[in-house]
C-alpha cells in the first residue's frame, strides 16, 4: 500500500488576520498602559526649571543676579502635594489661572509663630540656652503645640548673603505692643507682620529675659522664605501662602537642566531620576 503523505498546511488569509488581530489588540493594550502611567505620572510629578536666584546656592548656584541669558540653569522633579513640613522645598502658584510660580523653602507650618530677628539679644543667656550669639539675623520659630522657642540653624543659607542680609535694615517694636525695645527683628518681616498686622495674629513671648513679638500662622498657612535671603522675595513680602496655593515639593534637583537640555540628553536624566524616585520608594517600602 501506498502511503499518504500529508501536504503541511499553508497559512490561510483567516489565520494571518487572527494573528494580526492579536498583535494590535496587545499593542493597544500596552499603548493604553503607557498613557495611563504617563497620566499617572503628570498626575503625581512635575518638572519645573527653576529661574532666577532667590534659591542660591542650593539651586542655581552660578547664576549671576541681572543676566538674563544665566537666569535658567537647574530644573527640579516636584511631587503633587500639599502635605509639607519644615525644609521643604516647594513651588507655590497663587493663582490657579497663572502659570507663573514661585519655588521657596518652608520655614514654619500652621499654627507655628515665627520671628526673624537679631539673636545677640541672647547674649546674657548663651550658656543657660546654649545659643552663640553671632548678630545676624535668624529665624526663631515656636512649633504648634510647644512652647519651647527654636532657633534654626538654616545651614542652606550663604554665611556671606547671612552678613548681607543682615546690614539691611533693622525694626524695633514701639511701646504699645509691650515688647523690649532693644530686640532688632528683619526690618522687611517687621514691616509685613508687625507694623500695620492683625492684633489676632501676633503673640508676645518671654524668652531669653526679652519679650519678643511672634507672628503665629493660622492652621492652613505656611511661612516660606527663599535661601538667598538678601535678594528672595518671600513671606516677608507677601505674607504666608495657604496650602492650597502649593502644587508640591521638590523630590530632586537636576543640576546644569538648561545644558543637558541644550544637548538633548535631559529626557533621559528625567527619567532615570523618576525611576531611581520609585526604586527609593520600593526600597523604603520593603525595608524590614
Amino acid at each position: 500500500m501506498k502511503e499518504k503523505t500529508q501536504e503541511s498546511e499553508k497559512p490561510t488569509l483567516k489565520t494571518f488576520l487572527s494573528w494580526l488581530g492579536i498583535y494590535v489588540l496587545v499593542f493597544a493594550l500596552v499603548l493604553v498602559a503607557c498613557l495611563f502611567c504617563i497620566r499617572a505620572i503628570n498626575n503625581s510629578f512635575r518638572y519645573y526649571p527653576v529661574r532666577g536666584t532667590s534659591m542660591q546656592p542650593t539651586i542655581n548656584p552660578d547664576v549671576v543676579y541681572g543676566r538674563e541669558e544665566d537666569m535658567v540653569q537647574d530644573g527640579v522633579f516636584v511631587k503633587v502635594t500639599q502635605d509639607v513640613e519644615y525644609n521643604d522645598i516647594i513651588i507655590i502658584q497663587k493663582d490657579p489661572q497663572d502659570d507663573y510660580t514661585i519655588i521657596k523653602r518652608v520655614i514654619a507650618t500652621g499654627g507655628d509663630k515665627v520671628a526673624i530677628i537679631k539673636n545677640e539679644f541672647v547674649a546674657n543667656k548663651q550658656t543657660e540656652e546654649g545659643l552663640q550669639p553671632d548678630g545676624l539675623y535668624h529665624s526663631f520659630v515656636i512649633r504648634d503645640g510647644q512652647e519651647q522657642v527654636e532657633m534654626l540653624e538654616e545651614d542652606f543659607v550663604d554665611p556671606d548673603d547671612k552678613w548681607q542680609w543682615t546690614v539691611s535694615a533693622s525694626a524695633t517694636t514701639d511701646s504699645k505692643w509691650g515688647a523690649s525695645a532693644d530686640v532688632q527683628y528683619e526690618g522687611q518681616f517687621y514691616g509685613k507682620f508687625f507694623a500695620s498686622a492683625n492684633q489676632n495674629h501676633i503673640v508676645k513671648v518671654d524668652c531669653f529675659g526679652q519679650s519678643v513679638l511672634f507672628y503665629q500662622l493660622a492652621q492652613d498657612e505656611v511661612f516660606y522664605l527663599g535661601d538667598h535671603r538678601s535678594v528672595s522675595a518671600d513671606a516677608r513680602h507677601n505674607g504666608p501662602t495657604k496650602r492650597s496655593n502649593i502644587v508640591g515639593k521638590v523630590v530632586s534637583i537636576i543640576k546644569d537642566a538648561d545644558d543637558l537640555d541644550k544637548k538633548g540628553v535631559l529626557w533621559w536624566i528625567k527619567l532615570t531620576t523618576l525611576l531611581s524616585y520609585y526604586w527609593g520608594n520600593l526600597e523604603e517600602y520593603f525595608a524590614w
